[in-house]
C-alpha cells in the first residue's frame, strides 16, 4: 500500500529550528568575559564581534553562537540549518561553512587566517546578495575592490 501524501502548510521548518539572533553588542560582552576567564583562545572571537558590532554591519548581519561557533544570517530570525554561514575559530584559523539548502551534501567550505574572517564574511554576503551597496561602478561593488 502506498502512503498518502499530506499537504504541508507554511511555515515549515525544513532545515533545523527557528532561532532569534543575539545583538552583536551582547556577543561582544560575552566574548570579553570569556577572554577574561578563558585566556587568549577567545581573542579572534572578540575581534570579529567588535568589527561586526559597528555600523552598517550590526544591522545587516545577525548571529547566534553555538559554544564557540558563530551561525550568521542576513535576517534576525532564521532557520539554523538553511542559508547560514557557520564560522569557527581554531588555532588561529577561521573555518567557514556556508549552508544554502537542506540535504545538500557538498557545501561551500573555506579556511582563512582568523584576522581575515570579517572581510571574508563581508565578501560572501556581497556574492550571495545578502545586502546590496549602492555606488556601483563598472558593474562592481565599490566595497569589493
Amino acid at each position: 500500500m502506498v502512503p498518502r501524501l499530506r499537504r504541508i502548510r507554511f511555515p515549515v521548518k525544513a532545515c533545523g529550528y527557528w532561532v532569534r539572533a543575539r545583538p552583536w553588542d551582547e556577543l561582544v560582552e560575552r566574548f570579553r568575559n570569556a577572554l577574561a576567564v578563558g585566556g587568549p583562545y577567545f581573542s579572534p572571537h572578540l575581534r570579529f564581534c567588535e568589527r561586526m558590532a559597528c555600523p552598517p554591519y550590526r544591522d545587516r548581519f545577525h548571529a547566534i553562537t553555538s559554544m564557540h561557533t558563530f551561525i550568521i544570517s542576513n535576517t534576525q530570525a532564521f532557520d539554523s540549518g538553511c542559508e547560514v554561514l557557520r564560522l569557527d575559530f581554531i588555532d588561529g584559523t577561521a573555518l567557514f561553512e556556508y549552508v544554502e539548502q537542506p540535504g545538500v551534501r557538498t557545501r561551500w567550505m573555506r579556511r582563512a587566517p582568523a584576522d581575515e574572517a570579517f572581510d571574508a564574511v563581508v565578501r560572501l554576503a556581497h556574492i550571495k546578495r545578502w545586502f546590496v551597496e549602492y555606488g556601483m561602478e563598472s558593474g562592481r561593488l565599490d566595497t569589493l575592490r
